[in-house]
């Protein structure tokens, strides 16, 4: 990549000569260099380690793995995996700490990291264990179409190693409602 100095000289006399358009493409070009050295391409790093290195995280080092996958947002503004995960983390947060305003923030997050992509499946599977296990007053209608939704997009190994009986419990129990709560397991 040039020097984002020699970048932006070379858009202030673009802009000063012939043409304003020659200057917002340089000027759009050291956008794309600023990005890219925000995400520490400077540092060999990639989008996809970036991705890599947040997965690696998750069970060992959360705060890490948030930074990772904030990271990832700052070039990547719709990665569905990314926000499934920041909002992962928020809602696993909250529960360790009793917090359950944050638990419902990860939960809302959750809800829109769905949008994202509609064939991922982990954010549909992290809202409906979201939804049935870490709110004080489980959410099980949630939880079931959650559930569904999860079981319908082939979640990954860890994905249904960590809660497929649990999905399959809280979409079957098509007689539950939000009270008496589900049980999941």
């Amino acid at each position: 990549h040039p020097h984002p100095v020699a970048v932006v000289d070379r858009a202030r006399a673009a802009a000063r000569g012939d043409g304003v358009a020659q200057g917002v493409d340089a000027l759009a070009r050291v956008a794309e260099l600023l990005v890219a050295l925000e995400v520490g391409h400077h540092h060999g790093v990639s989008l996809h380690q970036l991705l890599a290195l947040g997965r690696s995280k998750l069970g060992t080092d959360p705060s890490g793995a948030l930074l990772d996958y904030r990271k990832v947002l700052t070039v990547d503004p719709n990665n569905a995996e990314a926000h499934t995960y920041v909002a992962w983390l928020l809602v696993l947060n909250g529960k360790q700490t009793s917090n359950q305003d944050q638990v419902r923030q990860g939960i809302g997050l959750l809800k829109e990291a769905t949008t994202f992509d509609d064939a991922y499946a982990d954010p549909h599977c992290l809202l409906a264990v979201g939804s049935a296990r870490m709110l004080t007053t489980p959410d099980n209608v949630t939880a079931r179409i959650e559930a569904q939704a999860c079981l319908d997009r082939n979640p990954p190994a860890m994905i249904t190693g960590f809660g497929s009986s649990r999905m399959r419990s809280a979409r079957d129990q098509s007689n539950c409602t939000p009270v008496p709560p589900c049980p999941l397991g």
